[in-house]
Order: C-alpha cells, then structure tokens, then sequence
C-alpha cells in the first residue's frame, strides 16, 4: 500500500503556531484569574477575622478551656442579704457577668449596649410572668465603644439545663435553659408574650454578621413572681445587636 505524503505550506504551519500561542494565552490567563481569586479570598478572610477578632478570640479560649460537666453543675450561690439588687445577667457555664439596662427603647439600644447587655422595653421584667427579652453583642468592630461587644459571642454554647441567674430587686431570679435556636430578623416570634416567667436572650449570628438571630429561652426555676408583662413590643423585625 503506497504511504501518502503529507506537506504542510506556509498556510498550515502558520495556523500551527497561532494555535499554540492561544493555548498560551488561555493558560496564562487562567493562572492569573486563579491568583487574583485566591489572594481576594485571603483578603476577605484576613480582614474579617481582624474586624471580629474579639468574639474569635473569645470562642478560642473557651474552646482551649471549655467547662467541664462539673463546672456545669457548680450550685448558684446562696442569696446575699441585699436590699435591693442592681439588675445584672450571670451564666456561670459559658463564664458571662455583665449589668442589664432595663426598659431600652429601640433608638438607644446601641447606646446601651456599651455598657452591658439591654433588656428590651416593653417586655416583662425580670421576674415577671412574661417574655423578659435581653439582647447583647456577639461581636462589634474593634474601633466601638465600649467593653462589651462580644459578650453573647459564646451563646450558641449554651444548652439545655444551663442556669441563667438574674438578680433583681430583692430577689435572684434563677432560670433553666429550655431551647436554643436560630431565626431570621423577620420571626417576631421570640418576643410574643408568655402565660408563664420566662427569659430570652436574642443575639446576631453568625459571630461577625447580623444575617440571623440566635434566640436562647429559659424558664424560671428559682424566685417568686412579682408582676404581670402588661404590653408587647411593635417591631418590623427582632433587635440587632452585631
């Protein structure tokens, strides 16, 4: 069988070439497309981590030294023999102690949330047969005021049976945790009234983002009642405390 002879003119040898050199370029191309999105990448990852460092810092060292069943179990201290107790929000197992600002209207939650965490107006009061609904930072940018802008930072940690201690008045109000779960802004549903003492903690979530908001609730387990919630709050969505 007699071999056929290829040849390549000018033409063909030229189209060659061309081709080589835009297979070339596309992968040049795609190295340098792959580099620029890799570098974004560690941008946004290293300037997120640096704006919420705080709260990181935080989930870090509870991690490192996260409280064992005993600690859980650590009894509440007896009452003191106080008057009158400055509102204040103690949970022993995730270590948080921090003053409660009580009956914040929207306008200055941000204000108040510097100094501790806010218990919003309109619901019930500590103690009170109710909804007492407390909202607090999980993390806030470094530059804010204020030492408390990572407070709620470690709230995902809590779970079911965890004490929540909240002294008030002339009593210390004691709660149990009943419920941890994640909701959008929209749900109001964390701040309906209740036929029963009842406390809930609202923060956003994830840590470093308002995108949602972790809501924990707690029954009371220790105090005696000492009034009625008599109103519910109006609010097109649930508090933002980023």
């Amino acid at each position: 069988m007699p071999i056929k002879q290829v040849t390549f003119n000018e033409e063909d040898i030229r189209k060659i070439f061309e081709s080589e050199t835009a297979g070339k370029k596309f992968k040049r191309l795609f190295i340098r497309t792959t580099r620029q999105i890799l570098a974004l990448g560690f941008l946004f990852v290293f300037f997120f981590t640096l704006i919420n460092f705080g709260a990181f810092w935080t989930k870090l060292k509870y991690s490192i030294a996260a409280p064992t069943e005993t600690t859980q179990s650590v009894p509440i201290e007896p009452p003191k023999p106080v008057v009158n107790y400055a509102p204040e929000l103690i949970i022993p197992s995730i270590n948080i102690t921090a003053p409660i600002a009580l009956n914040i209207q929207p306008s200055q939650v941000v204000e108040q949330l510097r100094n501790g965490v806010v218990h919003y107006a309109d619901t019930a009061l500590p103690g009170e047969i109710g909804n007492a609904v407390i909202i607090g930072h999980s993390s806030d940018y470094p530059w804010s005021v204020g030492n408390y802008k990572n407070i709620f930072a470690l709230l995902d940690k809590l779970v079911i049976g965890d004490k929540i201690t909240v002294p008030y008045g002339s009593q210390r109000f004691v709660y149990e945790v009943t419920e941890s779960k994640i909701v959008k802004p929209s749900d109001l549903s964390p701040l309906k009234k209740s036929d029963a003492p009842k406390l809930t903690l609202i923060t956003c979530y994830p840590v470093g983002t308002s995108q949602k908001r972790l809501v924990i609730s707690a029954k009371l387990i220790e105090g005696e009642p000492t009034g009625y919630q008599l109103s519910e709050p109006f609010l097109e969505e649930l508090p933002r405390a980023r």
